[in-house]
């Protein structure tokens, strides 16, 4: 009979074996079932007229779908459903009462004696909707807020009928300007690489820490209902040694942050990612939207695809435990990103559920909704001489050191006091690293003849820009920038200083 460990006495000194794991594994008490309804004015049971369909749902970027092939020779039901009715899928072990899945009907057809209905799940109301959104203080300025107070206001402000109790606290505070950004890209970037997000049955937001949630009833076992291993593979196709981002354009001077380089993990290949994101309205949010997406990027992800037989209670979210040593899948509890409930009365068995194991490969929808993406972030990027970071002054804000000099923060526009000419003295940028080159520039009205020098040393010694927009070779970590009007009519609207180390 198979040994779990061989417990012997020590020789020589060496100390006896670590246990290894044993695992239980108890079947369920009654085999599975579901049942499929309508919500309609009347409301349908369709849990005997399925012929086939699917339904799949997943967390964060994930949009649930479903399809299903009814009987309905006479049209009874066709006729007494719209599009934009709901779908409730019930499963259980024994009697199906808890509501696995919820969805919206968008197409409605019939065909050869058979309903045909497909939609997405409830979450689709998110994906559709675009939000004006901005983390701010008591007197309205913009301030950090925690990831989770910035997904409640949001939901509470634009959807009457989600329920926020269900939100964890994440206690990371970030500043966000949303300007029409699609709330499924907002969900991407509140939940990082730290938190999964879905909209339940009953449209309960589920905020939540990853892996934090365990199906202690559903288990997947080879020799047993594990069907096949689909995928089961290293892809380093999405893995990226550095990531740019480039934020909101202010008067043409563009807001960059870079994150670190590393190409341990790429083979020595320099592999850069370019984010357009309009919403980073400062350097701070552009550095945050880099960094974590260069956390997420930069390690080769196990992809990971099983089929099994039915696992009724499987929700978003979920880890179970999952065992197929010879497929290279060691006993344990694996996270489920997204997964697939299928129906065939004609298959070789009538349900079956595909897993997507930790991160699935990239399909063409995924790279289609990455492009929707990158067009709603898309912002005019001017940087040719390949710099990585940005320090900009917009004069929204009384900044700086003065000499005949003001700024007007209700128009955002430096000008001299009325005086013929005038200086202003940036504050000083401190930097862990000596910065390789560096470039200025300077938008306004009438700045012709308008003076501009650098300095990388606190103000010690300043070098003349000869030429705005042209990159100097200039070595330093405290880098301040000063102007020097040279009329009462000029005004300097925004002024910035690129840079790369």
């Amino acid at each position: 009979m198979p040994v779990s460990n061989i417990d012997s006495i020590g020789i020589g000194g060496r100390t006896r074996p670590k246990p290894i794991p044993i695992h239980h594994l108890i079947p369920p008490v009654a085999d599975s079932d579901m049942k499929v309804v309508i919500e309609s004015t009347t409301d349908h049971d369709l849990s005997d007229l399925i012929l086939s369909g699917s339904y799949s749902d997943g967390v964060t970027n994930t949009v649930g779908a479903f399809d299903f092939k009814i009987i309905d020779p006479d049209k009874a039901i066709y006729n007494a459903i719209s599009t934009f009715d709901e779908v409730v899928v019930y499963a259980d072990y024994g009697t199906p009462t808890n509501a696995r899945f919820r969805g919206i009907i968008e197409k409605l057809g019939f065909a050869d004696s058979y309903l045909i209905i497909s939609g997405r799940s409830v979450g689709m109301i998110f994906a559709e909707k675009n939000i004006i959104y901005q983390s701010t203080d008591v007197d309205g300025n913009l301030a950090p807020m925690t990831k989770s107070d910035i997904l409640k206001e949001i939901i509470e402000d634009n959807f009457d009928d989600i329920n926020v109790d269900d939100v964890v606290v994440n206690s990371t505070e970030i500043t966000v300007n949303y300007f029409e950004i699609p709330f499924a890209s907002i969900i991407e970037d509140l939940c990082g690489t730290t938190h999964s997000f879905y909209l339940d049955t009953e449209r309960a937001a589920q905020y939540f820490v990853k892996d934090s949630i365990t199906n202690t009833t559903e288990i997947v076992v080879e020799d047993s209902n594990l069907l096949e291993t689909l995928d089961n593979a290293d892809d380093s196709n999405e893995v990226y040694s550095r990531v740019r981002v480039y934020g909101a354009n202010l008067d043409g001077i563009p807001i960059i942050a870079t994150s670190e380089s590393d190409t341990s993990n790429t083979g020595g290949i320099e592999k850069d990612l370019k984010i357009d994101n309009a919403s980073a309205t400062t350097t701070t949010q552009a550095q945050e939207s880099a960094d974590l997406e260069f956390e997420k990027l930069r390690n080769i992800p196990k992809i990971g695809q099983i089929k099994s037989l039915f696992l009724p209670t499987l929700i978003p979210g979920e880890r179970i435990f999952i065992s197929s040593p010879r497929e290279g899948i060691d006993p344990a509890y694996y996270s489920i990103t997204s997964y697939t409930q299928s129906f065939d009365l004609n298959g070789d068995a009538w349900a079956k559920t595909t897993i997507d194991l930790v991160r699935r490969k990239q399909s063409i929808s995924g790279m289609m909704r990455e492009r929707i993406n990158f067009e709603d972030f898309i912002s005019e990027n001017l940087n040719k001489n390949d710099m990585d970071y940005s320090v900009i002054y917009d004069f929204s804000e009384g900044i700086g050191t003065h000499s005949d000099t003001e700024i007007d923060i209700d128009n955002g526009v430096l000008t001299t006091d009325g005086s013929a000419t005038g200086t202003w003295i940036s504050p000083t940028t401190t930097l862990t690293t000596d910065t390789s080159a560096v470039e200025v520039r300077v938008k306004g009205n009438k700045i012709t003849g308008t003076k501009v020098f650098i300095s990388v040393d606190n103000g010690v010694t300043y070098t003349p820009i000869q030429t705005l927009g042209q990159s100097q070779a200039l070595t330093g970590k405290n880098i301040v920038l000063k102007i020097v009007l040279n009329s009462a009519d000029t005004e300097v609207t925004a002024c910035g200083i690129l840079y790369k180390f």
